[in-house]
């Protein structure tokens, strides 16, 4: 299933999520990055991109998962920007 599919009617949670200091990197060269948030559900943690560098590291952010497999996770309304 692909992220941006991701809807209420099948499935998704939101959820909060931690900024962290990981950075994503675009591959431009330019020095553009933004970055990874982390969360945890029922003891297990999981990553995303943020698709920012305007948060602060420790922010808490608003995301959006996949009920069946959190690893499918989003910023919330990412994709509806």
């Amino acid at each position: 299933m692909a992220i941006k599919y991701l809807t209420a009617d099948n499935g998704v949670i939101r959820a909060t999520a931690i900024v962290t200091p990981e950075k994503n990197h675009s591959g431009n060269g330019a020095g553009n990055f933004s970055y990874s948030y982390e969360f945890s559900i029922n003891g297990e943690s999981y990553i995303g991109n943020s698709f920012s560098h305007n948060y602060q590291i420790g922010d808490t952010i608003h995301i959006d998962y996949y009920v069946n497999d959190p690893s499918y996770n989003s910023p919330h309304n990412y994709y509806e920007r």
